[in-house]
């Protein structure tokens, strides 16, 4: 029984670390570009991005970093009823107000 266990144990703590981002990426119809929007499961610790998120809700972001016209811009993500709601270091929201819905993501090692 303990052989069962520890198993279990092993393998779900590899797969939660193997699993190290995901990523949403979208084409621009306005010719800007491709939008990629990469999540991470680490905690936000991006202050310029924090600074515009409420104090109580700090905890729950995690990591995020969106690429757009060539520029990777920090930022925070959370979800939120099977969204991602995503704030960059300028406050600007991506996708708003709904946000990107979870199932758009793809594992980001495939």
């Amino acid at each position: 029984m303990k052989r069962v266990l520890l198993f279990f144990v092993l393998f779900f703590v590899g797969s939660a670390t193997a699993q190290t981002s995901m990523v949403f990426k979208h084409h621009l119809s306005s010719g800007g570009g491709p939008v990629v929007l990469r999540i991470y499961f680490d905690i936000c610790s991006h202050a310029p991005a924090l600074a515009h998120i409420t104090p109580p809700y700090r905890q729950m972001f995690k990591r995020s970093v969106l690429t757009w016209q060539g520029k990777d811009w920090e930022s925070c993500w959370v979800e939120r009823d099977g969204h991602v709601l995503s704030v960059d270091e300028e406050g600007a929201l991506f996708n708003r107000p709904a946000g990107v819905p979870l199932t758009m993501f793809k594992d980001d090692s495939v």
